[in-house]
């Protein structure tokens, strides 16, 4: 019984683009072959043997004799553009060579642990820069937070701004809270390696932007100070607040969202039946917010208060609370 939102069944039990077979939904209930014994589960699915990995499903045995029926919520493959939030997208400014749009992600770091979505999340959030803000492709970048630190010449290649221009920053990946400070996890082979969110929002100052929107979609992780675990949101609401300090004290005319407090789940826009956006609520009514022409970030904030936790509490059961910091009357269109 598959137990996550969105599993995606293989034909080897290997993680590659290529050998997906199909996504479906939690609740999904298959037939048990085997245990492979590498951390996979051999199903049937349609007369076919395919793979499920062990660790987002789990076994429930029923009787031969049993009348239960066995469903199987399979989402279609949906090209990008046919969602709504995908199409019919307003021009809500013109293009000024000044602006800037830069996605910062750490989600390739470990493809056994990959957020579903997460590429047509950056894809959507590029398409609005795109179409919505009418940024050039030269004007639109993506970096990756890699133990190499090929980051730091990245940042150094970015056109910098006169300070007539708009960033609009998109980060995504998992962020630690240790000692009351945010951090983005640089590796997660051998021993973990971070970079403190204040020397990214350091990247960002020195690209000279007259204002600046950043949205924070993390899954969180906190640590004591013994570097155990914890659940404690406390530490992660006050990582929250400094990182919100350090960028306004850096670049004073800024706002940041962040999809959720510490200690809760940016959750995925799709439920245990049929019902799938293809992304993270989160990300999904951003975008829905500027399709519905709100221009300005305390108008964003609104939507997104609105509809997020209450999605995420009716999909998941779960709460899922925005987090907001600087000057929310920024606006994209002036």
């Amino acid at each position: 019984v598959v137990d996550e939102t969105v599993v995606l069944l293989r034909n080897a039990p290997v993680l590659n683009e290529l050998n997906v077979v199909a996504e479906v939904g939690s609740g999904s209930a298959f037939e048990l072959v085997e245990r492979t014994g590498n951390g996979w589960y051999r199903v049937l699915f349609g007369g076919s043997e395919v793979f499920i990995e062990e660790n987002e499903a789990s076994v429930e045995w029923l009787s031969d004799a049993t009348s239960e029926s066995i469903d199987v919520f399979e989402f279609v493959d949906v090209p990008f553009g046919e969602i709504d939030v995908e199409n019919s997208v307003p021009i809500l400014r013109q293009n000024r060579s000044s602006d800037r749009s830069l996605i910062i992600t750490t989600n390739f770091l470990n493809p056994d642990d990959e957020r579903p979505y997460v590429d047509r999340d950056h894809r959507l959030f590029d398409f609005y820069m795109s179409a919505a803000l009418q940024m050039e492709e030269n004007q639109r970048y993506t970096i990756e937070i890699d133990s190499a630190r090929e980051w730091d010449s990245d940042f150094a290649g970015l056109a910098e701004s006169d300070s007539t221009g708009l960033l609009y920053v998109y980060f995504s990946g998992t962020a630690e809270v240790i000692e009351n400070e945010l951090y983005m996890i640089q590796s997660i082979t051998g021993d973990e390696k971070y970079v403190p969110i204040k020397e990214l929002f350091g990247n960002l100052q020195q690209l000279n932007p007259e204002k600046l929107i950043v949205l924070a979609d993390f899954d969180f992780r906190i640590k004591n100070r013994d570097g155990a675990g914890s659940d404690s949101g406390i530490a992660g609401e006050v990582a929250l607040q400094r990182a919100a300090s350090e960028l306004q004290r850096l670049v004073p005319n800024s706002a940041i969202i962040f999809s959720n407090r510490p200690g809760q789940e940016s959750q995925l826009f799709a439920g245990g039946g049929s019902e799938n956006k293809r992304h993270h609520i989160f990300t999904y009514y951003w975008a829905e917010a500027l399709k519905n022409r709100n221009t300005t970030v305390n108008l964003l904030l609104n939507h997104l208060q609105s509809n997020v936790d209450y999605t995420s509490r009716r999909l998941h059961d779960a709460p899922q609370e925005i987090q907001a910091f600087g000057n929310l009357t920024i606006s994209v269109q002036e």
